[in-house]
């Protein structure tokens, strides 16, 4: 699954189960977390749409709780980052050294934040009124 969260929370206020993700055609997925108020353009052109919730510092929480020990996706293949940064180290050799695709290659998410008009042009659909 695929959950939004927050740093001081303990719930997901917001979660899309595997059985319930839409699927492009190449078999990829597109979830796009973003106000409520993109919801209905966002599943209209058959994106998967999560909100933020009102939480503290959000974070992007991807679980896989039953992947297959030889799968190459695995999450559990990607080594944990058991504390924070340390302040020399958080720079771009830091996270390039520890991006997940260098782990899980092309099962790694992607991910691009965009402003609202950015991702209308992107979505290709007019801003509602």
């Amino acid at each position: 699954s695929f959950c939004t969260g927050g740093l001081g929370e303990t719930g997901t206020p917001d979660c899309i189960c595997d059985d319930e993700v839409r699927k492009n055609p190449d078999g990829t997925a597109t979830i796009i977390i973003a106000p409520l108020s993109l919801k209905e353009s966002i599943e209209r052109k058959g994106f998967n749409f999560m909100r933020w919730g009102l939480v503290y510092k959000p974070v992007l929480v991807h679980r896989q709780m039953l992947a297959a020990t030889g799968f190459d996706g695995r999450i559990g293949n990607v080594p944990f980052i058991d504390r924070p940064p340390a302040p020399e180290d958080r720079n771009q050799a830091f996270f390039d050294e520890n991006a997940a695709p260098n782990f899980i290659g092309e099962y790694a998410p992607t991910g691009k934040i965009y402003s609202i008009l950015e991702f209308y042009t992107w979505l290709k659909t007019p801003p509602c009124n």
